[in-house]
């Protein structure tokens, strides 16, 4: 009797430890739970957790003080979320693996404003809003580079191509009375201009 007294014992504390690590492990990777934590490097999170990782809806600040409120999944920036930035910068919009991915916002330090979608942290094409003008067209490096059109705050409109930031190629530049500039462009200065000159560049 004393035997079996002892094995049913022993049956039992495996039991409660196997139903113990159940629980656990039920818990840990299969509830998403509210939390608080404060990380090595500084950091802090407050959110959604599962599996320990960041996951769901929370918020991470880092120690420098960007601070990133939106969706996780594993641990990394997926989906709709805002970002902000100690030098003023921000980005609102869609995420994927922790980079700017989809329809998004993004304000640089001075104050401009980028709108479009964004493929892995870049713009290829969309719009940009600045104090003195705005353009629609293709970026590069976060630049009006390729075609585009920009329309000035005192009523010029720029409709050509573009490099690095520059009005450079064919373009034309029609003024708030009319009058219009045809030719083509260096780096922002026209070297030809009339119509007459810009028919004969285009057919050249």
């Amino acid at each position: 009797f004393k035997r079996n007294g002892i094995a049913v014992a022993a049956m039992s504390v495996l039991l409660a430890v196997a139903v113990g690590l159940g629980c656990w492990w039920y818990v840990h990777y299969r509830v998403v739970l509210d939390v608080e934590k404060v990380f090595d490097d500084g950091s802090s999170y407050k959110g959604e957790w599962l599996a320990g990782k960041m996951h769901g809806i929370g918020i991470h600040t880092l120690a420098d003080g960007e601070v990133y409120e939106g969706t996780f999944v594993e641990g990394r920036r997926n989906g709709p979320g805002i970002l902000k930035k100690p030098d003023g910068s921000s980005y609102d919009g869609q995420w994927k693996d922790d980079v700017c991915h989809g329809e998004g916002r993004y304000m640089s330090p001075k104050g401009n404003m980028y709108e479009g979608v964004w493929t892995y942290g870049i713009l290829n094409e969309g719009r940009l809003k600045t104090d003195d003008w705005t353009y629609e067209g293709e970026f590069k490096s976060m630049s009006p580079d390729g075609t585009g059109v920009t329309e000035y705050d005192d009523g010029r409109i720029y409709a050509g191509h573009w490099s690095k930031g520059y009005k450079q190629g064919l373009g034309r530049l029609i003024y708030p009375d009319g009058n219009m500039d045809f030719g083509f462009w260096d780096q922002g200065s026209l070297m030809r201009s009339g119509h007459d000159d810009f028919l004969k560049f285009a057919v050249s």
